[in-house]
């Protein structure tokens, strides 16, 4: 791993940078490479790893692009502030001085994942190259792009989960969920990417920024939303296009609180009364496109037994539209979220050949909060 310190004050670089490697042995694969000046250091994207003193300001934007794929840590001066960049989520990661040794080794473990990353965003490149030379394969080509999707989530204390995916002909969907480390919340994520050719990119922005926001005690899910369409649009193209949902429910008082950007959609059912879109908060996201000035995070209050459903357009489209997926949930609202997604999936491959896959490639994530789960506070 490849380490840098990018500040003014070179003498306080060679000496964080000297105390951090002290706590390494020379095994572990630490690179330190010597301070340098943004202003004077030549274009670099080699380094996995990036400190930057909290002095530095307005260089964030330059050195994310510089640093495409390398990680960015806030270094604080001050234990008790936490810097502006960090807090909007310009930056990854925050260590605050003096060093201590179990807060280097706490990062170090948080980011020992990068390198797979990384390798994730390769693979998946070499996938996408694949399904073009498959595309007429449609066994292959549905286990391809099968392979990059979890097939099936862990045990989620307190919530069912249940998932449906079915190859398309084009699209990019990705989908997740990841609990804090502490337990405290659930963060969701649905992309619903507009090519196959996209699928790659999307996946290693996601990837990234749920290894995050799986580790961190609460963040503003807007924050994340702004950060991965940062990161977007240094992968995209002209012609790309990416719906995405992403939400975060508190353990402690079961509030969902939800960002909708594109046709995917949340879809919401008190428990026992039927379904109903959640706000959508804006268009999808393209190259150049700014995220909407009064944005918003939607907010629902859960009870036990609710259910959500997040589903991208390709399958809304397969059904026929809203309306006509609305009521098919009016018709299975009582049936367990298995027997719901099955029932689309059957709907949505009725009319097509053994060898015909449909138009775009369809998701749907559906949770149900459990009977037993208590309200902890309001």
């Amino acid at each position: 791993m490849k380490i840098a310190f990018e500040g003014m004050d070179r003498k306080f670089g060679l000496q964080f940078l000297s105390q951090l490697k002290s706590f390494f042995r020379d095994d572990d694969g630490i690179q330190i490479l010597d301070p340098f000046d943004a202003s004077s250091h030549s274009l670099n994207s080699q380094c996995d790893l990036v400190f930057l003193s909290d002095q530095k300001g307005g260089e964030i934007s330059t050195l994310r692009e510089r640093y495409s794929q390398a990680v960015l840590v806030v270094v604080s001066a001050d234990g008790n502030q936490v810097p502006d960049a960090f807090q909007s989520g310009e930056v990854d990661e925050l260590l605050s001085l003096p060093l201590r040794p179990a807060d280097v080794f706490a990062l170090f473990r948080r980011l020992k994942s990068h390198s797979e990353i990384r390798h994730l965003a390769e693979s998946q490149g070499k996938l996408h190259a694949a399904l073009e030379r498959l595309e007429s394969d449609v066994n292959i080509a549905e286990q391809l792009q099968k392979a990059v999707l979890p097939i099936r989530f862990p045990e989620i204390r307190g919530f069912k989960v249940r998932q449906r995916y079915l190859a398309g002909l084009r699209g990019g969907d990705w989908f997740d969920i990841a609990e804090t480390r502490d337990g405290s919340a659930l963060h969701i994520v649905l992309s619903d990417g507009s090519s196959s050719g996209l699928s790659s990119s999307v996946g290693a922005a996601l990837t990234r920024v749920a290894m995050r926001v799986s580790l961190e005690t609460s963040r503003d899910p807007l924050l994340t939303v702004r950060a991965l369409h940062s990161e977007l649009q240094s992968v995209m193209g002209e012609k790309h296009r990416v719906g995405l949902l992403y939400g975060v429910i508190s353990r402690a008082d079961l509030k969902l609180r939800y960002v909708s950007l594109g046709q995917a959609r949340w879809l919401y059912q008190v428990a026992g009364g039927g379904f109903e879109f959640l706000k959508s908060h804006g268009e999808l996201i393209r190259k150049g496109s700014e995220l909407p000035s009064d944005l918003q995070a939607g907010e629902v209050d859960l009870s036990p037994q609710d259910r959500l459903i997040l589903v991208s357009d390709g399958f809304l489209e397969g059904l026929g539209g809203e309306d006509v997926a609305l009521q098919s949930l009016e018709e299975w609202k009582t049936r367990s979220l298995e027997d719901v997604l099955n029932d689309w999936a059957w709907k949505l491959r009725r009319g097509l050949s053994d060898e015909e896959l449909p138009p775009q490639e369809c998701s749907a994530l559906g949770l149900e909060v459990d009977s037993r789960v208590i309200r902890l506070a309001r």
